[in-house]
């Protein structure tokens, strides 16, 4: 963990919950034109093929469940092959009152018309 991760860790408010989503390209060539959205706040990347991107989300979590949608949506260098990929992160607290996460896929990753 970086010393920048460790000082927004330490800053976090206590219902805080700090997530390190990594994305990786093992596609055959770049993906591009790529929208991440989580729960509708949208970003945009690219990644080259063998790149790993890191997203890190803070969680208020003071009343749970917290749920993140998470939807990636990109298309290969040639523009040819249009993809999808869409995860869930569920926090909720378990019988004891502890919060927990989940991590959900909802749709493998699939090509889109």
């Amino acid at each position: 963990m970086s010393d920048n991760d460790k000082r927004v860790l330490k800053n976090s408010p206590a219902q805080g919950y700090y997530i390190n989503y990594k994305m990786v390209n093992v596609g055959a060539s770049s993906a591009v034109e790529m929208t991440v959205d989580i729960n509708g706040f949208k970003e945009k990347y690219a990644l080259k093929k063998d790149e790993t991107a890191s997203l890190f989300l803070m969680a208020n979590v003071s009343n749970p469940p917290v749920i993140l949608k998470i939807c990636i949506d990109y298309w290969d260098i040639e523009q040819i092959g249009h993809y999808q990929q869409k995860d869930e992160i569920i926090i909720q607290q378990d019988e004891e009152g502890f919060l927990v996460s989940k991590f959900q896929l909802r749709e493998n990753i699939k090509q889109v018309n």
